[in-house]
């Protein structure tokens, strides 16, 4: 090689290795969680998009998972999936179908009689709301803490805003304030109770705080306060029937009712903390509420760190056994099968602040199927402890 080749063969070199510092190649590239996850996302069945009988429990995580897919790698593709979902379910509401609840009421959200007491009843059901616009939501805040994005989807985002705010006005009618009138509220079946629709009076945990995350996305998106009090209400509300155990895991039942309580309640060691533990939430329905106490967190509404510690706890010591396992119900009880297993993937974002909740459940799924909002969450804190 003569000196001028050389000297070319040196300066591509420092060129190149410029351009890989400047500009790296994307992260999830190094991911074989993203390559799970676009496999899954091919193999979707987007028929499921003209189903709402599937929004609350199956397409919701659809669009969820196409929400933290930006958040890991700030691929545009996401959002334009997410996009062409959001209008698909937007299509089916009840108002734009002609589908009237059991009052002949046609509402702005999506009812549906699969889990009437009577099996026929048209209800719009809390929870569902809040499963269904919180993916939506997302979009909205995501597009607009990006100058980038807002020329492309901002008026997109207006109009899902829109949308998203007629949902959850259906179920201001339920809202209660108290026990404590100055910081708490919670909500209740109301006239579908009274009318026997549906079983019991105040909403499981799950159901209130589904739709407390979509109050929490509507504060950041929109800075209006009704939304920051109704989020925190329901946080105070939650908050104060934790049971801290003591390992200083957090342990709550599915339902709670209104009587005045000031926690988190410290739990004492011996067999009261072993009846206390028996009437954990399950680890699928329990993520809900997991989800709820990070989001707060995030955006600053009444959780504080030692929440999110006392979370990892709960996955760490109670939710998975020395030997990798996981218990179906949040106290450490219940069964030791995949039935309620497969969804522990839906705490994964503790990992954002532990990693080794990231490691557990990695390692949980190495040996068993993932679902697609699963395969999100593991893509997504892959992706950001490899960037540290």
């Amino acid at each position: 090689m003569n000196g001028a080749s050389s000297r070319r063969t040196v300066r591509t070199a420092l060129f190149l290795a410029l351009c890989l510092a400047c500009c790296p190649l994307p992260a999830a590239l190094a991911s074989r969680y993203v390559t799970q996850y676009e496999q899954s996302l091919r193999d979707f069945d987007k028929s499921y998009l003209d189903n709402k009988d599937l929004y609350a429990w199956n397409v919701s995580y659809y669009m969820r998972s196409l929400a933290i897919m930006y958040e890991a790698t700030a691929d545009e593709k996401y959002l334009e999936i997410l996009a062409e979902a959001i209008e698909r379910v937007l299509a089916q509401r009840d108002d734009a179908v002609g589908d009237a609840d059991y009052l002949g009421r046609l509402r702005s959200a999506w009812g549906t009689a699969r889990y009437s007491t009577d099996g026929s009843s048209h209800y719009v059901w809390a929870v569902h709301t809040g499963m269904i616009t919180y993916p939506m939501i997302r979009f909205v805040r995501l597009v607009w803490a990006d100058e980038r994005l807002q020329a492309r989807w901002g008026a997109r985002a207006l109009e899902y805003l829109r949308a998203v705010e007629d949902a959850v006005r259906t179920h201001d009618e339920d809202f209660v304030l108290g026990p404590d009138f100055e910081r708490e509220g919670y909500y209740v079946f109301g006239a579908a109770a009274e009318h026997g629709i549906v079983s019991g009076d105040v909403l499981p945990l799950n159901q209130q705080n589904a739709l407390g995350l979509t109050l929490i996305e509507l504060y950041a998106a929109t800075g209006n306060p009704e939304y920051l009090d109704k989020a925190s209400r329901l946080a105070h509300f939650f908050r104060n029937r934790l049971y801290r155990m003591p390992n200083g895991s957090y342990v709550w039942p599915y339902r709670a009712d209104p009587t005045p309580l000031t926690g988190p309640v410290s739990i004492p060691a011996g067999p009261f903390a072993g009846s206390i533990a028996r009437t954990g939430e399950d680890i699928s329905h329990a993520a809900i509420n997991a989800d709820f106490i990070i989001q707060a967190y995030k955006h600053g509404i009444v959780f504080q760190r030692e929440d999110i510690d006392a979370l990892v706890r709960t996955v760490l010591e109670n939710i998975f056994t020395p030997e990798g396992n996981v218990y179906s119900h949040i106290g450490g009880t219940g069964q030791l099968d995949d039935s309620y297993g497969l969804q522990v993937g839906r705490w994964l974002e503790l990992g954002l602040y532990d990693k080794r909740v990231f490691d557990v459940i990695a390692a949980y799924y190495d040996k068993r199927p993932a679902p697609i909002v699963v395969q999100a969450y593991l893509a997504w804190v892959d992706l950001h402890w490899e960037g540290r």
